[in-house]
């Protein structure tokens, strides 16, 4: 396939640039027939092909100069008449199918003004390349019914389109010629053929992704960020629920982010070693102050009381004697 992208840069303008593709396209083959596209054929090309031992025939333009005057002009003809016209090696004919509109054919193939039998007279050249210019206009027809093109102002990607169809209907036909009982009945089956084309080729690409990478470059930097990602999420839900952890310490994973500040922990007593100088600090307790207990009444058990002022309030047993009172029992 050669794609057409313009003139060269800094380049004369090709001419003859149809009869240099055809030439580029058959070489190297011999005894084949090559359709033609009336943007292709020419008397130079019929002639240049019979030197690489093939034929040709195709629909020519009105504008060639090798063409007589009389196959080209169509006034005072009737409707369904053909002309024809002969060298040795080629054969020309202007068909009428309507009136004022005429249809050219060149062939190298054909040496006979032969029609058909129809009501037509579609002459029998006619009818040969409506058989065999599947690659020329039927095949763009088949592929504009399920296409994969879209409008883009970029020719690789229309060029990347083109192929796909392309590519798409010739494993149609590979397919249907391999397995000719596959839904013969099926007036849509080239629309399920090409489903099942497209789960096929996306498939195994899906379900790859799924799966590490066996090169070790790919597998390091993808588990990584696996080990990153559960670690993201074990620090944001809690706790695991796949089931109680052994007993001992659990070993500290170190954080991306730094070290996080330290935590009193109310639970688990102080790691041993020395504690710090001064006095430690009183734990309030839980449930709070306990009320003061009544004294009971009576001596008390404890012995004698430090010394120090009496209570406050008068004694009732009245005024005590000057001096230094007794201590009592």
């Amino acid at each position: 396939m050669q794609i057409y992208t313009g003139k060269p840069p800094g380049m004369p303008r090709e001419i003859n640039l149809g009869r240099r593709v055809v030439l580029d396209l058959v070489d190297g083959y011999q005894g084949h027939i090559v359709t033609c596209d009336n943007f292709f054929s020419s008397y130079a090309l019929g002639t240049e092909l019979l030197k690489m031992k093939t034929r040709m025939i195709g629909t020519i333009r009105k504008n060639k100069t090798e063409l007589p005057s009389a196959l080209v002009n169509t006034r005072g003809r009737a409707t369904h008449s053909s002309l024809f016209a002969f060298t040795e090696t080629h054969a020309i004919v202007s068909y009428l199918p309507k009136k004022n509109k005429n249809v050219l054919l060149m062939s190298t193939v054909h040496s006979d003004p032969a029609l058909s039998e129809r009501d037509d007279q579609k002459p029998q050249m006619i009818l040969y390349y409506n058989r065999t210019k599947g690659g020329v206009d039927n095949l763009d027809k088949i592929v504009a019914t399920y296409t994969c093109r879209r409008k883009t102002a970029r020719w690789p990607m229309a060029v990347f389109y083109n192929i796909v169809d392309v590519s798409a209907y010739n494993a149609f036909v590979i397919w249907r010629e391999v397995n000719p009982t596959w839904r013969q009945t099926d007036s849509f089956r080239r629309r399920h053929f090409l489903e099942e084309l497209g789960r096929a080729l996306v498939c195994p690409l899906i379900q790859s992704r799924r799966h590490i990478p066996r090169t070790l470059a790919s597998h390091e930097l993808v588990k990584k960020e696996q080990e990153c990602n559960e670690d993201a999420v074990s620090s944001t839900a809690g706790p695991s629920s796949a089931g109680p952890s052994p007993p001992g310490p659990s070993p500290a994973r170190p954080s991306r982010a730094g070290p996080s500040p330290p935590v009193p922990s109310q639970a688990c007593p102080s790691p041993p070693g020395p504690s710090p100088p001064g006095p430690s600090p009183a734990r309030p307790s839980r449930a709070g102050p306990s009320p003061p207990r009544p004294s009971r009444a009576g001596p008390s058990r404890a012995g004698p009381s430090p010394p120090g002022p009496s209570r406050a309030g008068p004694s009732r047993a009245g005024p005590s004697p000057p001096g230094p009172s007794p201590a009592r029992p």
